[in-house]
């Protein structure tokens, strides 16, 4: 599978701008022509959507975006496939993982916020939530013709670090009414549970109990699991599993590995609990899954 990141489109001439760090696409032509489909997004992508509408496949989920509503891509995001409207009109702007990093490094809760996002990728913004955000990026479009600028490039940044910070006070209005994020205290912890997500991550699946992340990050696994439901309002275990699954799907849809050779590369101990794990997770089997992958993206 073709992975999409900011190096790679680097010299794309369809790209308004590319630092290295963050990107600007201002023409979806691309877009248009399928460019991103079947692809693995290694970045954080928000498409702000202007008018018109569009049916999405993220991970295998089936997502509808519409006028002012702004997708989110994670790092690691399958696009499988997608359909625009003719009327779709769109701004991008990715970010590398280390530049929301740098950007976000004085706030304690941003992973909380964000970890909410990735899972639930669309975001409906009110109209007046959305001009303030694309006013952002209107101004950081037109710094783009003054690339003379003694601090060019820090403007560019600091733009749309004020874009991402607007972008996370909407964000709380949705965790406020989330009965199970709402009222948690703001922790030093949630470093650690930044730490937990990029262990994740990284090791696409091969964690599979708290211990084994506790013992991985150098710490006690109930802590660990204090702060995960802190941070997330999710439990630990659960999120464990969820990036397992992804890794499991990515490996069905886009390998031809028979499901044992998945089930031995993953490290279950036998096929019989690679299917039961997978059933519980997704109500279906790795073979019934396989077979009805091609379904699923239609």
């Amino acid at each position: 599978m073709k992975v999409v990141d900011i190096k790679n489109l680097k010299q794309e001439n369809w790209v308004q701008y590319n630092d290295g760090d963050i990107i600007i696409i201002d023409d979806i032509s691309m877009l248009e022509k399928g460019k991103f489909a079947e692809v693995s997004v290694n970045m954080v992508a928000m498409i702000f959507c202007l008018k018109g509408s569009a049916n999405v496949v993220l991970n295998g989920n089936i997502h509808r975006i519409m006028k002012n509503d702004v997708l989110i891509c994670s790092p690691d995001t399958l696009v499988d496939k997608y359909a625009l409207s003719k009327d779709f009109d769109a701004k991008i702007i990715g970010f590398s993982v280390d530049a929301v990093d740098t950007a976000m490094y004085i706030s304690k809760n941003v992973w909380h916020n964000l970890y909410y996002v990735f899972q639930n990728p669309v975001i409906h913004l009110k109209e007046d939530d959305m001009r303030i955000m694309i006013n952002y990026y209107y101004i950081a479009e037109a710094k783009l013709s003054l690339k003379n600028n003694l601090y060019y490039r820090e403007i560019i940044h600091s733009l749309l670090s004020c874009l991402i910070y607007e972008f996370l006070v909407i964000t709380d209005r949705y965790i406020i009414n989330n009965d199970s994020l709402a009222g948690n205290e703001i922790k030093q912890g949630d470093l650690l549970f930044k730490r937990f997500i990029e262990l994740l991550a990284k090791e696409k699946g091969m964690i599979r109990s708290v211990a084994q992340a506790a013992e991985r990050l150098h710490v006690s696994g109930k802590y660990l699991s204090t702060v995960i439901k802190s941070s997330s309002g999710k439990k630990a275990l659960e999120i464990i599993h969820h990036y397992t699954t992804q890794e499991i799907i990515r490996r069905l849809k886009y390998t031809d590995k028979s499901i044992q050779e998945i089930c031995n590369d993953m490290n279950f101990p036998s096929l019989s609990f690679f299917g039961k794990f997978f059933k519980n997770q997704t109500g279906l089997s790795p073979k019934q899954y396989r077979k009805c992958k091609d379904t699923i993206n239609n």
